[in-house]
């Protein structure tokens, strides 16, 4: 009489959350694997490239489980890309030597949060005559938990198009730049010069992000008799 073998694996792989949103944090995953045909397996062994995970070589009974933990830091890289998709592999071999090949993935998304500030200030507030050189101060800063690309400056009182290419910023990271303007008669006269400067940039998904602010000139100007 001859036996009818059926070699057969579940593979199931799960995740001890379903997001994420900062750089740092540990996502537990664990590994499962269940003998569910009528023959002994040899030579099982659990695989996640990810977390770098291998498991030793075992061998599993029909109807025998078996499970690991296996863990993973979340990387800026994996905010920016907005998901870690991990996937599991369990090898094993029937006693035919026929190699079972089972996978099971699991997907953990990211809370992206993109978030730009802008500070830009005046080295003075009084102006008093044409010619008066006022140095602006911009400080840019990414307060998101994504890195933010294609930013630029502009500020329309300082020139056309753009001020400065400020390119990438990362979380956390912040940017200085300053700019000369001269004071015109037409400034004296208006007595206050509002100026405005924005940045704009894109974050990974590419979305606009953009961010303003204002200083403000008061011009002594009493006039004459």
């Amino acid at each position: 009489v001859t036996a009818v073998q059926t070699p057969a694996l579940n593979v199931e792989k799960t995740a001890d959350r379903g997001s994420y949103a900062a750089v740092g944090e540990v996502i537990t995953y664990t590994l499962f694997a269940q003998n569910t045909g009528n023959v002994t397996l040899s030579d099982v062994v659990f695989t996640d490239d990810l977390t770098g995970f291998i498991s030793t070589a075992i061998t599993l009974a029909p109807g025998q489980i078996q499970t690991y933990t296996t863990t993973y830091t979340v990387s800026q890289s994996d905010l920016d890309r907005g998901e870690i998709l991990n996937e599991l592999k369990v090898d094993g071999v029937a006693p035919d030597q026929s190699v079972l090949s089972e996978v099971s993935d699991v997907r953990v998304v990211a809370l992206q949060a993109a978030s730009l500030d802008l500070n830009k200030t005046a080295s003075q507030i009084v102006i008093t005559q044409a010619g008066d050189l006022v140095t602006y101060n911009f400080v840019i800063s990414n307060r998101g938990n994504v890195t933010l690309s294609n930013l630029e400056l502009r500020d329309p009182k300082l020139g056309s198009g753009v001020l400065f290419t400020v390119g990438t910023l990362s979380p956390g990271e912040v940017r200085n730049y300053s700019a000369v303007y001269t004071v015109t008669q037409t400034d004296i006269d208006n007595r206050l010069v509002l100026n405005t400067a924005t940045v704009t940039g894109l974050t990974p998904k590419g979305a606009t992000v953009s961010a303003i602010d204002s200083a403000l000139l008061v011009s002594l100007n009493f006039g004459g008799i």
